[in-house]
């Protein structure tokens, strides 16, 4: 955390030094003079969290269902739109933004999906292949648990795709195979 929280005109702001309760106009103008960031902009949004909280909780059931039962009306739907192959979780470094990005792909078009994230300038540091999608969205979503005092959204005119899928460059490496083994478990 940059520094202190504190409530700025009906804003959460993070101050340089120290958090100062707004009452009065000087006050307000204070601090905006030294707060560095929106709270929002320096993490997931409420909206962003709770979305990823759905995604979690469907894409447990969605391995369960692809692991251990028959053939049912989700798994035929699921194997039609490729959702039964093995995808690629990445971590993707972004210099020019100096954030961290995590993505996921399926394996049949991962070398296209690896070009275009090298031609828009990203590098990537780490991937690993698991069984099929269900189990890539819940790597993703682990690897974003783990950096979250880290996690930035950015606006689409910085990132088109996948803005809320990142955090600062000086946080934590993560190790996606240790990340995909605990979801095997």
């Amino acid at each position: 955390m940059i520094g202190e929280r504190a409530l700025c005109s009906g804003k959460l702001v993070i101050l340089l030094d120290l958090a100062v309760p707004v009452g009065r106009t000087e006050d307000r103008t204070r601090c905006k003079r030294r707060a560095c960031a929106t709270f929002w902009s320096d993490g997931a949004s409420p909206a962003t969290r709770a979305r990823e909280i759905m995604q979690r909780r469907h894409a447990r059931e969605g391995l369960y269902e692809a692991r251990w039962s028959r053939t049912t009306d989700n798994k035929v739907m699921w194997r039609k739109q490729g959702w039964l192959e093995p995808h690629v979780v990445y971590i993707e470094h972004l210099p020019r933004l100096r954030v961290f990005r995590v993505g996921l792909s399926a394996q049949r078009v991962w070398p296209d999906t690896a070009r275009q994230l090298r031609r828009r300038g990203g590098v990537i540091v780490d991937e690993v292949t698991v069984e099929n999608r269900h189990a890539a969205v819940l790597v993703k979503l682990d690897v974003l648990e783990l950096v979250d005092l880290w996690r930035r959204e950015l606006h689409p005119s910085r990132l088109q795709k996948g803005g809320t899928e990142v955090w600062r460059q000086s946080g934590p490496t993560v190790d996606l195979i240790y990340v995909a083994e605990m979801i095997e478990d």
